[in-house]
């Protein structure tokens, strides 16, 4: 009875009867209304079609089955609007048990009298002690039983409904705008406002209805209600996740595939939107929404990350974000690093990987698999102490400094430089030659090491013995940023690399200053992001001479068409 269809998405009115004589299946009576995940029930001889959901909003209607003039006809309508409910006979009464509101999974229950005279209506029943949907209820020794929820088949276990929300104003899923089963409701924003961007977002509390918005009209449009508290449902801790979205970057994994490949658009159609591990952070957010033909996103887009070669594609990066490497940098960065560069396998992960400014580069992506690399192989070996990350707040610090102080790099390279390569608007990202802005501020591996070399602090039994040590790391430290700063004009590739080797070379000298001696794992691991360091020197080198090349054809290309278009005008 009902149901949902699958393409297109639709509720159902449609019955269908078995005849066991001739074992198939033939058309019942319709309903007198579609409606999917409605709880179904027989008593006293008659058939109850309780509550539901139409495609837009829970229903509250119920109908009855009457076999002789084989038709369908309204019922007492519940109190509740509900679906995905249980429903049982125990004695002489219908219960109804949980569901879903348009808003909440529900506790509450309902009881109807089976007979069908007399003052027929819904009372209260009491209710659930857990919140409860698509549960399976069944009667034994007078008892009525309410078990699970729903069947999780990747696991093989039972999946709990997330705790609810305190009360809100709104609360605001992001979805595909392609009906993809169970696409909303899995990442919830609670905001006065709805995402602006090219995308679809579903108003919980407003009847389930869908609004569309097409492009942001203003740099405030395009924000997600800023300086406000989100809330984001993070299905792999099970626990709703607070997150604060800040001006220019959020801690929070921002990647959203776009499903039409255009470099002179902003996000157009969003596809496969989906819920990961929160890999990725921060994302920039620059100057409105002027001068759409660069490939730096304008506008801020929360999404996660669940699987690069799956989701993301070569000009997905390019739209969202100040550039790739802004996408993949953040507190998780091993592991981001380690998961792109190992995507790079095949030819999509490295268009993925290497598409901003980087080319098809072999070579590169196993210097980024080594600098990845460096810093687990530090925490994984040990010298027999064990790690200790309880005492070691410097390094967590100083981690958290260094994404701060690459968000504020990259701000200063935008005003600086205005923007990215102007070469990058209608030709392949992949097969132009880094910028100059690119190299000294987005894909230096002083930017990337500088939270993967600070790891073995507090992957470590090391400790400071005092305050003033704190002070060194923090000089020198400065010391680098200010340099790499004041040498952007004068940034070659070799001279990146050798300043990402200097970070090595600063903390063996501040471990010997201090007396300390260095683990087997830190030595394991600087001697890996080295390699890695050494390995992208030769990458750039490389690519250098590519680069020239694709630059002079670059501009050959440019100087024809440009002659083309005078002809045609003059035409």
């Amino acid at each position: 009875m009902g149901g949902v269809s699958t393409n297109p998405v639709n509720s159902l009115s449609s019955t269908e009867v078995f005849d066991p004589r001739h074992g198939s299946w033939e058309a019942g009576p319709s309903l007198l209304e579609p409606r999917g995940h409605a709880a179904v029930v027989c008593s006293a001889g008659v058939v109850y079609v309780i509550g539901g959901k139409d495609g837009h909003r829970a229903l509250a209607s119920v109908e009855e089955y009457c076999a002789e003039m084989h038709v369908w006809r309204s019922g007492p309508a519940l109190a509740t609007p509900r679906w995905g409910a249980a429903a049982r006979q125990l004695g002489s009464q219908v219960f109804v048990m949980g569901g879903c509101s348009d808003t909440e999974t529900l506790r509450s229950c309902e009881k109807l009298p089976s007979s069908t005279t007399g003052d027929r209506c819904w009372q209260t029943a009491p209710p659930l002690i857990q919140r409860r949907a698509h549960s399976a209820a069944a009667v034994l020794d007078g008892a009525l039983f309410v078990m699970g929820v729903r069947l999780r088949v990747v696991v093989g276990g039972w999946l709990l409904r997330p705790p609810q929300l305190p009360q809100r104003q709104k609360i605001v899923a992001l979805r595909s705008s392609e009906d993809s089963e169970g696409s909303y409701g899995m990442c919830a924003i609670d905001s006065r406002e709805i995402p602006c961007l090219s995308m679809r977002a579903l108003v919980v509390g407003e009847g389930m209805r869908w609004t569309e918005r097409r492009r942001p009209k203003s740099f405030d449009d395009a924000q997600f209600h800023r300086r406000n508290m989100k809330n984001l449902w993070k299905w792999i801790f099970n626990q709703w996740w607070i997150m604060t979205i800040g001006w220019y970057f959020c801690a929070v994994a921002v990647v959203v595939a776009v499903k039409r490949e255009k470099h002179k658009s902003m996000l157009t159609c969003v596809a496969n939107l989906a819920i990961g591990w929160p890999l990725v952070a921060p994302l920039a957010c620059w100057k409105g929404l002027r001068n759409l033909r660069v490939h730096f996103s304008k506008v801020m887009a929360i999404a996660v990350l669940a699987g690069l070669e799956r989701n993301l594609t070569n000009s997905s990066l390019y739209k969202i974000g100040g550039s790739l490497k802004t996408a993949l940098h953040g507190f998780n960065v091993p592991l981001a690093f380690l998961m792109a560069a190992l995507c790079g396998v095949d030819e999509l992960g490295r268009s993925c990987l290497l598409g901003c400014g980087c080319g098809n580069n072999l070579l590169l992506t196993l210097a980024l698999v080594l600098i990845a690399a460096g810093s687990i192989v530090t925490g994984a070996i040990g010298d027999g102490s064990g790690g200790s990350w309880h005492g070691d707040l410097l390094g967590v610090f100083l981690q958290v400094a260094s994404s701060v102080a690459y968000a504020l790099k990259f701000a200063v390279a935008k005003m600086l430089f205005n923007s990215g390569d102007p070469n990058a608007a209608g030709v392949d990202p992949g097969s132009l030659p880094p910028s100059k802005d690119q190299i000294a501020f987005v894909v230096n591996p002083v930017t990337g090491l500088m939270s993967l070399l600070f790891l073995p602090f507090f992957e470590s039994n090391f400790a400071l013995p005092s305050v003033d040590s704190a002070v060194v790391v923090g000089i020198c430290a400065t010391g680098i940023l200010v340099f790499e700063l004041l040498l952007t004009e004068l940034t070659s590739p070799l001279t990146v690399s050798v300043l990402g080797v200097m970070h090595n070379v600063v903390i063996v000298v501040f471990f010997t200053l201090m007396g300390e001696r260095m683990s087997t794992g830190q030595v394991a691991g600087f001697t890996v992001s080295t390699a890695g360091a050494i390995c992208y020197a030769c990458a750039r080198k490389r690519q250098a001479k590519r680069g020239g090349l694709l630059t002079s054809r670059s501009e050959e290309m440019q100087r024809a068409n440009s002659g083309v278009e005078e002809g045609m005008e003059e035409l």
